[in-house]
Formats: structure tokens, C-alpha cells, sequence
């Protein structure tokens, strides 16, 4: 088990304060930026552990081809979130996902995590907190371009290359 098993300590959530008063009209807000920094500590735990072996490309990988397995098949994604599914019945489909499309052990650590967690629906925003983390190590910075006209592949490169001197990082539009 090794580092795999460092994710589940590093990914824990900090502790929370023993006396909240529900506030329902932030809820919605609460949540979602509660789910953002759940996210984020998975992605953190899980980066830290493979970035002592180098592995983080491959590992993006890894966690891209199942996240969009995750994202593109609706039964599984339902399998996996609902509520009315036991947790061990999710952790015999996650075991059987891990069987038809194997990744590395802490990566498998992680995704057998999230589902004891009942995390899985953080799923994406792990996947592009981590792609953030390795963007940065490489030191590449992501830019969209929005244009009322259609750009050519010239001028893309030219943009590509202006903001790429003017930030010091390699660009990727």
C-alpha cells in the first residue's frame, strides 16, 4: 500500500467547527465551494504522493480516461452516487471498474476513497484540480480566447506566443 495509503490521511477534511448555524439562502454556495475544496485537498494528496515518484503525467492520465468513463456513462455515475446504492455494492462496481480498466495502486487507492467517502461526484473537479496542479509544475499556464470571428491557426500562434512572453510560461490555448 504505501503512499497509496498516505491520500486517505492527506485527503481528509479539515476539522469543522463544532457549532454552525445553518444559513439555508448560502447553502447552495456552501456546498458548492465546500465541494471545490474537497476536491482540491483529493487532488493535493494525491499529487503530493506521486509527485515523489515522478509519475504525475501518467497519473493525470490515469485519472482523465476514468473520469471521463465516470462523466459518460450514466448508469455508472448512478450506480455509484445514489443514494439508495449500499456501499458495498459501490466499492463491488468500483473493483469492477478498476478490473476493466486498471490504473496505478494509488490511484485505484484514491477512486475506492472517494466512493467510501461518497465523493465520487467530485470525480471532475479532482480530475481538473489535479491538471492544475501538473500545469503548474510544468510551469505551463492555460488561456481560452474568445473571438467574434473565427481565428486563424496563425493568429492563435501569435496570441500563443505574445502571451507566452509576457507571462514567462509556456502558454496552451
Amino acid at each position: 500500500e504505501g503512499d497509496a495509503g498516505n491520500i486517505a490521511m492527506a485527503a481528509a477534511p479539515h476539522n469543522a467547527p463544532a457549532s454552525v448555524e445553518p444559513m439555508a439562502q448560502y447553502a447552495p454556495q456552501r456546498a458548492a465551494s465546500a465541494t471545490r475544496g474537497s476536491a482540491r485537498r483529493y487532488a493535493r494528496a494525491l499529487f503530493d504522493v506521486v509527485a515523489k515518484s515522478g509519475n504525475v503525467d501518467a497519473t493525470l492520465a490515469e485519472l482523465k480516461t476514468l473520469g471521463a468513463a465516470f462523466t459518460g456513462h450514466a448508469d455508472l455515475r448512478r450506480a455509484l452516487t445514489s443514494p439508495g446504492v449500499p456501499l458495498g455494492a459501490k466499492l463491488s462496481v468500483m473493483r469492477d471498474v478498476l478490473a476493466l480498466q486498471p490504473v496505478s495502486k494509488v490511484v485505484a487507492r484514491l477512486l475506492t476513497l472517494i466512493v467510501e467517502n461518497d465523493d465520487i461526484d467530485e470525480i471532475d473537479e479532482i480530475v481538473e484540480a489535479f491538471e492544475q496542479r501538473v500545469l503548474d509544475l510544468h510551469q505551463v499556464v492555460r488561456a481560452d480566447i474568445t473571438s467574434a470571428v473565427p481565428l486563424s491557426a496563425d493568429k492563435v500562434q501569435a496570441i500563443e506566443a505574445s502571451l507566452a512572453t509576457a507571462s514567462g510560461a509556456r502558454v496552451v490555448i
